[in-house]
């Protein structure tokens, strides 16, 4: 059975308060109010992410192997977690930046082009 997480309250988005754990193989409840922590805001996805990031020792070029992805793919992923978890702010990409990140995961533009252009964004 695949359990999902309440991402906030269904009637006004509020953050939820767990208040019950049951174990089905002891037929035990527990009942009081639990915090789930920071990183019940997380995806099943970026879960998976942050334990690639772990497994990697933080190795972004590990990461890529291991999860398939692009370089900057990562960077965002990784960014979307910090995100997530409050430890960085949603300020938006420009689209331009945006544009220079997709034309080198498809390869148009190399690194170093990339990071040309990049830097003449700022």
């Amino acid at each position: 059975m695949e359990l999902k997480k309440l991402p906030g309250c269904p009637s006004c988005d509020s953050e939820v308060i767990v208040t019950e754990y049951y174990c089905p193989k002891c037929d035990i409840t527990v009942r009081g109010k639990f915090i789930a922590g920071p990183f019940a805001a997380l995806t099943r996805e970026q879960v998976g992410i942050v334990g690639a990031f772990l497994a990697s020792g933080g190795n972004i070029r590990q990461m890529e192997s291991r999860l398939g992805m692009s370089y900057p793919t990562v960077k965002a992923r990784l960014r979307e977690i910090n995100i997530a978890l409050g430890l960085d702010s949603p300020e938006p990409e420009s689209g331009e930046k945006m544009d220079i990140i997709k034309s080198l995961e498809e390869g148009k533009i190399d690194v170093q082009e990339a990071l040309k252009k990049l830097q003449e964004e700022r």
